[in-house]
């Protein structure tokens, strides 16, 4: 049985089982279900970070809490080595 709401992207870093270092996006309605499909892959999770909707609207002024919240996390994600595109969600 599925867990009931939407389902959230989640940013990873992991491991095959060959070593080699893995990096991208996986949507799961739970960080355990994304270990989970990331597992089903041969993919050991060594970080999983949800990639929050921050609610920020470019049309209004935004407030300086607001602004630095969304520059710290957009600075852990592009650490982690996620591209750009995928950390601002442009599609």
């Amino acid at each position: 049985m599925r867990p009931q709401g939407a389902m959230t992207s989640f940013c990873y870093k992991g491991k095959t089982l060959e070593g080699d270092c893995r990096t991208g996006q996986i949507e799961a309605f739970s960080a355990y279900e994304a270990r989970v499909q990331l597992r089903r892959k041969s993919v050991i999770a060594l970080s999983l970070t949800p990639l929050l909707s921050l609610g920020i609207s470019w049309s209004k002024p935004t407030n300086r809490q607001d602004m630095n919240s969304f520059v710290a996390q957009l600075a852990t994600l592009i650490n982690s080595g996620v591209p750009l595109l995928n950390c601002l969600d442009i599609t």
